[in-house]
């Protein structure tokens, strides 16, 4: 029963983190779109959503200490699992504050093109590839070995380093 709730716990957390990811790629698309309706979208009705579901997350943690009193692994999953859900209602803060000012901007002219916004937000999203792909890797198999970025017209092949931790640093 434990390790059912415990499962939850984590799915929950980590379907979250992809609505906060999302909240962000589309509030970088509303802005290099110059689309009102995602960006309005993002800031009347994700934000609650995201709200909501950092109560229910939070909600659910609670429960879950309330009803096992769980002791090492179990208590240290559940409270990272807390404090990763308050980055991540921060993160869809930050998505609502990117896409109101995006509403803002988007009204006005263009000082010069929108390169680099997108290509920060690749880059980020490469990363988040990177990490994730490490965090699901059984054993060593990825650790402190180098993300080969593909080369494109944007990208000289840089790599990147798998796990920021690692003594190869």
């Amino acid at each position: 029963m434990i390790e059912n709730d415990m499962n939850s716990l984590k799915e929950s957390i980590v379907a979250y983190a992809s609505f906060a990811a999302k909240m962000i790629e589309e509030s970088i698309v509303g802005l290099v779109e110059k689309d009102e309706k995602i960006l309005s979208d993002i800031v009347s009705e994700y934000e609650a959503r995201a709200n909501n579901i950092e109560i229910e997350v939070e909600e659910k943690c609670i429960e879950f200490i309330a009803k096992y009193e769980p002791k090492a692994r179990n208590l240290r999953t559940t409270l990272m699992i807390m404090k990763i859900n308050n980055d991540l209602e921060r993160i869809g803060d930050e998505a609502v504050n990117i896409a109101e000012s995006a509403l803002f901007l988007i009204k006005k002219p263009a000082v010069k093109k929108l390169i680099d916004i997108p290509r920060m937000a690749d880059e980020g999203q490469h990363q988040r590839f990177c990490q994730k792909r490490c965090n699901s890797c059984q054993g060593d198999m990825h650790e402190g070995r180098p993300c080969r970025r593909p080369e494109g017209p944007d990208n000289k092949g840089t790599d990147y380093l798998h796990d920021a931790g690692s003594d190869n640093d």
